[in-house]
């Protein structure tokens, strides 16, 4: 998901680290509150999918807040710092064979987003062009 909005070799790192740990949150959090609103139903009172979606929705507005900043602020730094010293003789090499240009300042990386935005939405309305096209083909036949 991060890489369709941001091209890691054009992008700032930390622009494109921030989407991945925002992609990762948006899909665990609400896979696991559903699993925790199944298994923690009160089945007592008898079963009601209206119950479900609601206690469903209730832990993400309580898990989703603490699981983003907690990824942000502490689990991706400490991982990225452990991987960092597990491997870094791997990076060291890696490192000195790239020549990747990042933006050098927030200025940059911001014009690459608005860039990028550009670009996605001319995409689009290409897309939108060749299915009238082929809309406007198919009828007349």
């Amino acid at each position: 998901m991060a890489c369709r909005m941001f091209d890691p070799k054009n992008n700032h790192p930390m622009i494109f680290e921030t989407a991945i740990i925002s992609c990762t949150v948006l899909i665990m959090c609400p896979a696991m509150s559903f699993i925790a609103a199944f298994l923690y139903y009160p089945y007592y009172n008898g079963f009601n999918i209206f119950t479900l979606l609601a206690n469903w929705i209730e832990l993400i507005c309580h898990n989703f807040p603490f699981a983003f900043f907690s990824q942000i602020f502490f689990i991706q730094p400490f991982v990225r710092w452990a991987f960092g010293k597990l491997f870094a003789k791997d990076i060291a090499a890696r490192n000195k064979n790239a020549s990747v240009e990042h933006p050098k300042d927030e200025t940059e990386a911001i014009a690459d987003i608005f860039k990028r935005m550009d670009e996605i939405q001319e995409r689009l309305e290409h897309e939108r062009r060749q299915r009238k096209k082929l809309a406007e083909k198919l009828n007349n036949q």
